[in-house]
């Protein structure tokens, strides 16, 4: 009988050890206008137009949220344009600007290389905050930055 209490009890203790807490995230991207003026956001997929214009008035706003199951810190890809072969940033006043996740071929005017400090998919043109941390899990925020230079500088 002795040993039938050491077996379960080696059980017991084996099945929670094995236990291990999941680790859980929460990951939210911004973009912040910051030109005074409003923007749209026209998205193309395959080179074909995708998604309906978005507006990002002056101000902040959130456009991507995600919560989940394991833990995770760092931007690989702007979440938001996963989805997307190119963005047109078009101004109030319709100047514009086009933004690609490659340098195109051929010379666009209206392009942003991807090595230029404002391109919306080179992920170091994000500003990272760690909100929290702990063993468990991550609360991280990401921000894009509009300056009044990018208004400046759209045709």
């Amino acid at each position: 009988m002795k040993n039938h209490k050491n077996v379960l009890m080696l059980l017991l203790v084996g099945s929670l050890a094995a236990c291990v807490k999941e680790g859980t995230h929460k990951t939210t991207e911004y973009m912040v206008n910051e030109t005074g003026h409003e923007i749209s956001f026209t998205y193309y997929r395959d080179n074909f137009l995708d998604t309906v214009t978005k507006n990002l008035p002056v101000g902040t706003q959130v456009v991507f949220l995600e919560q989940g199951s394991g833990k995770h810190i760092g931007v690989v890809f702007p979440h938001s344009l996963e989805l997307y072969d190119s963005v047109m940033v078009k101004f109030d006043d319709d100047k514009k600007l086009i933004h690609y996740p490659e340098n195109p071929r051929g010379s666009n005017p209206d392009a942003i290389r991807f090595e230029d400090g404002d391109n919306l998919y080179n992920p170091k043109n994000y500003k990272e905050v760690i909100i929290s941390e702990s063993r468990h899990s991550a609360v991280t925020e990401y921000y894009f930055y509009f300056p009044l230079s990018v208004y400046q500088r759209a045709k």
